[in-house]
């Protein structure tokens, strides 16, 4: 494991900056942490933004990679995944701290939606299920 990941979840108290799960609570949540990127690589890329980059506070003056610690959140599978290289508009005047908000607000909302349509897919399944026993119930007792 690369020093600057050990940091970054060290930092991170072993949580999700975004949604606050333990990802040490047991080792199958330990397999869902990843490494977010503040400033997605596209951005890093160009040319044009290195000097608003090399002072931008994600960075604090040091190297612009990807990799860097200022650059990385410890992230559980689902918040990575929703976030995706989203990056809150007028992100070059916001400090490191207020992206991490911006981000956890967006996707708390996106998970809100994600909940709901996993509940209301639990309440079909359900329903199906609880269908299909009747049919079998009454297949039975008629036979």
């Amino acid at each position: 494991m690369e020093p600057w990941w050990i940091e970054a979840q060290l930092r991170d108290g072993g949580r999700c900056v975004y949604c606050g799960f333990h990802l040490y609570a047991a080792f199958e949540a330990y397999w869902t942490t990843q490494a977010d990127h503040l400033i997605p690589q596209r951005l890093i890329a160009l040319p044009e933004l290195n000097g608003l980059l090399q002072s931008h506070d994600v960075f604090r003056g040091g190297p612009v990679e990807r990799d860097a610690l200022g650059n990385c959140v410890t992230a559980c599978t689902f918040c990575n995944q929703l976030k995706g290289g989203w990056i809150p508009p007028d992100w070059e005047r916001m400090t490191r701290e207020q992206i991490v908000d911006a981000n956890r607000v967006r996707l708390i909302a996106l998970r809100v939606r994600h909940e709901r349509e996993f509940l209301r897919r639990v309440e079909m399944l359900s329903q199906r299920r609880t269908s299909m026993e009747r049919s079998a119930t009454g297949a039975v007792t008629r036979g």
